[in-house]
């Protein structure tokens, strides 16, 4: 899902997204964990790569949605 960052305003409104995910989220809960794709240090390597790290919580509701099937 693209994850907007509020934080500052960027120039280019693409700028502010990043690629992230639900990692855990339970039908009963009233807040999910995500993830976002970010630069990420390997151990023993002066390198960095790109990967979804740093899992954080936000408050969510879940809600099932669905498209009635054409008559």
């Amino acid at each position: 899902m693209a994850v907007p960052d509020l934080t500052q305003r960027h120039s280019n409104p693409s700028d502010a997204l990043s690629l992230g995910f639900i990692a855990i989220n339970d039908i009963q809960s009233e807040a999910a964990d995500l993830v976002l794709e970010q630069p990420t240090a390997i151990d023993g390597a002066d390198v960095d790569v790109m990967h979804f790290s740093s899992p954080f919580t936000l408050p969510a509701t879940s809600r099932l949605l669905c498209i009635p099937p054409p008559l």
